[in-house]
């Protein structure tokens, strides 16, 4: 009958513990979610898009982390397709620290002058590490248009 107090104590110590060690504090933040938008005319993120016009600048990237844990995260936008010889090669890169009291940051991403047309990913790290890629293409504009 003595056991029985002995063996809740120690789980009663024990939980917190194993929480410490598996989504706790000491579990690396990563990504719930990548969201893509062209911007509403405000300079504020409008609508969700997959698909943006080469004159689509800025394009906004909202990511959500699972964790407010302070961390370093960097966002780089990579082109996939382009039909050239840049095929591979990163266009934006911005980098941000969090100070542990938020979850969501918001990045804008542009090109010099227009986006060229291709698909494209933006690949989100963590601390060094890539967490999460989230993929989009610039189109061709309509005929007649100008980028």
């Amino acid at each position: 009958m003595r056991l029985v107090p002995i063996v809740f104590v120690c789980l009663i110590f024990a939980l917190p513990a194993a929480a410490q060690n598996g989504n706790g504090e000491n579990a690396p933040v990563g990504v719930e979610e990548i969201t893509l938008a062209k911007d509403d005319g405000n300079g504020e993120m409008g609508d969700e898009q997959e698909e943006f016009m080469p004159t689509d600048v800025p394009i906004h990237c909202s990511v959500l982390l699972d964790s407010i844990k302070a961390s370093s995260v960097r966002m780089e936008i990579v082109l996939l397709k382009p039909g050239s010889a840049s095929s591979g090669s990163k266009i934006v890169t911005v980098n941000f620290k969090t100070n542990g009291q938020h979850d969501r940051i918001n990045f804008t991403g542009r090109p010099e002058k227009h986006w060229k047309t291709g698909n494209y990913k933006v690949d989100i790290y963590i601390d060094g590490k890539l967490s999460k890629s989230k993929e989009f293409t610039v189109i061709s504009t309509k005929a007649g248009e100008k980028p």
